[in-house]
């Protein structure tokens, strides 16, 4: 169940999941380049623009959710050894 409102969500298809994901992911590249990672707020509305952005949470709280610790932690070294081979390149 989403952890606000206890409404479930697991299995269900959620519509236009593609075009919330784009929208994010246009929103984060556009305003926050380089930020490696971030939380997004999205709403669906009747009419046009069909999404709204809410906010984002650039300290994400992970203990709501579950995630993939492995994957994560394995993007954040591979960002941080990135960032780091770019200060010694400047």
């Amino acid at each position: 169940t989403h952890p606000d409102g206890d409404i479930p969500v697991t299995g269900e298809d959620i519509p236009e999941i593609d075009a919330m994901i784009q929208t994010c992911v246009d929103a984060h590249a556009k305003l926050f380049p380089g930020v490696p990672i971030a939380g997004w707020d999205l709403c669906v509305i009747d009419g046009e623009p069909k999404m709204c952005l809410l906010e984002v949470n650039l300290m994400c709280n992970f203990f709501k959710g579950s995630f993939d610790k492995p994957k994560y932690f394995e993007f954040m070294e591979d960002y941080f050894t990135f960032l780091e081979a770019h200060r010694k390149n400047q």
